[in-house]
């Protein structure tokens, strides 16, 4: 874990985050927020122009991509990525970021080589796998921590645009490596080196000790490429209204499913209309995911974005059977 500490440690920096408000007297005030960071792609740009690259070349000059949480960089007037030491940054632009998974590029230029971490294929992983963090918790440059995976996959709900409805389920690692602020942004390693998840989080209560949690890369990769281009990811919506099949005492198939969502409103034009969905379905799967409640129905569809060409598989019980659609956005 050493030879892997020192391979990626340079790739993970300091932000600070600059922001700037008015009072309630118009006077300006100025606020100071600091996170972590995580290079994960490096450009060399020379006369010929910009190539991505995935060696030391030597070039005139670098551009860096970084990883980093939403709430790090959001409402930034200016961004200040430290390398190395408190005294030696480059200035960052924010790519984009994402209001429902908290996550954020921004790039920045500089003229010295400093690489970019391997990016895992996955983030799940098994329940005592040992990790490490690197992060700047409270300003202290390149700080590792470790510890061991508590949960592979932690689900939480949240209502990321305050109509108090639920319409977004997270994906967690969640880990006993100390988490503190100023750590968030950074990257979430396995024993080998690789980036399984960004580091957002930890539970605050003087009853619980060593409750982390960082984004699964799985959920990242989905949207990377519309942060890197400014676009807000356009994720599916089915336009559909459900209850618990329970609420409502209705049957099902007991030898194969005694569990679903069932369809009580469908929008005009909506995805569910243009998939072949009707009122009275029950719901029972999407693309894999068993559909208990509202949460996993959500789950299923979470990262799915127009333009993907992925595919949607619902299974649901029409009249006493069981009626497969499929469709590609």
């Amino acid at each position: 874990m050493v030879n892997s500490a020192r391979t990626v440690t340079s790739s993970v920096v300091r932000l600070e985050c600059i922001c700037t408000d008015v009072d309630s007297r118009g006077n300006i005030i100025q606020g100071l927020s600091i996170g972590s960071g995580v290079i994960y792609k490096t450009f060399g740009i020379n006369d010929l122009g910009k190539f991505e690259i995935f060696r030391n070349r030597k070039y005139q000059n670098y551009e860096y991509y970084v990883l980093t949480n939403r709430h790090v960089i959001n409402d930034s007037k200016e961004i200040k990525v430290y390398i190395g030491s408190y005294d030696e940054y480059a200035k960052a632009k924010i790519l984009g970021y994402d209001d429902k998974l908290d996550i954020g590029i921004i790039a920045f230029n500089y003229d010295k080589y400093l690489g970019s971490v391997k990016i895992s294929k996955t983030g799940i992983v098994d329940k005592g796998s040992f990790v490490f963090t690197i992060g700047n918790p409270d300003g202290y440059l390149d700080t590792l921590t470790m510890g061991v995976v508590s949960y592979p996959v932690r689900n939480m709900s949240s209502d990321t645009d305050g109509d108090k409805i639920i319409d977004y389920v997270s994906r967690y690692i969640q880990i006993d490596a100390a988490i503190n602020p100023g750590s968030s942004g950074g990257g979430l390693f396995d024993s080998s080196g690789k980036l399984i998840g960004i580091n957002t989080m930890k539970i605050v209560d003087e009853k619980i000790e060593g409750i982390g949690f960082a984004i699964l890369i799985d959920d990242v990769k989905e949207i990377i490429t519309h942060l890197e281009k400014g676009l807000i990811p356009d994720r599916i919506e089915l336009g559909i209204t459900v209850n618990d099949v329970n609420k409502l005492d209705s049957l099902l198939d007991e030898d194969k499913y005694n569990y679903g969502l069932i369809i009580t409103n469908i929008k005009n034009d909506s995805l569910a209309y243009l998939i072949g969905l009707e009122l009275n379905d029950i719901i029972v799967e999407v693309n894999g995911y068993k559909i208990k409640r509202v949460e996993d129905l959500l789950l299923s569809i979470n990262n799915i974005t127009f333009g993907s060409e992925k595919q949607i598989k619902i299974t649901v019980i029409r009249d006493g059977e069981i009626v497969t659609k499929k469709y590609v956005v």
